[in-house]
């Protein structure tokens, strides 16, 4: 029988699936953002939306990579060492 989880590994899965389906989020609406373009040169109105999108993504992107990490740290956190092949 397994023990109640009280090391947080419940909050913080969900806090990596958050952080994901933002990121995906983000995503979406920079794709759609970028589709919609029917011509170029684009305006200095949607260039400058289009940047705002990609500093969105960065930061999306970031909180993920960060989230997971932590994640991933908690779920290995007693592996030392690969396990070695050459035994």
């Amino acid at each position: 029988m397994t023990k109640p989880n009280d090391d947080g590994l419940d909050a913080l899965q969900k806090e990596c699936s958050r952080a994901l389906g933002r990121y995906t989020s983000v995503l979406r609406a920079a794709c759609k953002a970028l589709t919609a373009q029917k011509s170029v040169p684009i305006s200095d109105q949607e260039q400058w939306r289009i940047l705002a999108h990609r500093r969105e993504e960065s930061e999306a992107y970031e909180l993920f990579m960060t989230t997971r990490r932590r994640l991933q740290k908690l779920l290995t956190a007693k592996v030392q060492h690969p396990p070695n092949k050459s035994a």
